[in-house]
């Protein structure tokens, strides 16, 4: 029993030290540094650049808040969509996502997903409002 008090003390003293000491971000893995975005949204073209903290932070938010529902599809469409991700990251590499009439998404070469992207910004609005950097 005694025992069992000892760790259980131990896990909440480990708890709130993680609660309470915040921890820097691993910095070992690769970071976003750049965010391109080109749209074709309703015959609008949108190309935009960012670098800026707040802005990459804006786009990435959008990403991370379309729902991707499983399986992938077969949409027998082009390989491309009417808008276009492109993450660089430190490491130099890049990650492209493509979504299609915002109902389809699919990352590098991989497969169309279906999506929700009702819990999304507008994309439209989101580009118009947040200008390329510079």
């Amino acid at each position: 029993m005694f025992f069992q008090k000892c760790l259980l003390s131990l896990a909440v003293a480990l708890g709130l030290c993680g609660v309470c000491c915040p921890r820097e971000p691993d910095r070992s893995l690769p970071q976003v540094v750049r965010v391109s975005v080109e749209s074709n949204l309703d015959g609008a073209f949108l190309q935009r650049e960012y670098t800026e903290s707040p802005k990459m932070e804006a786009i990435l938010n959008y990403l991370r808040a379309i729902q991707v529902l499983p399986p992938p599809v077969d949409t027998g469409g082009p390989p491309t969509g009417s808008c276009r991700f492109t993450l660089t990251l430190s490491d130099g590499e890049q990650r492209v996502y493509f979504q299609r009439s915002n109902r389809y998404l699919r990352k590098d070469g991989g497969p169309w997903r279906t999506v929700n992207p009702a819990p999304a910004p507008d994309l439209r609005t989101l580009l118009e409002q947040t200008p390329s950097d510079g």
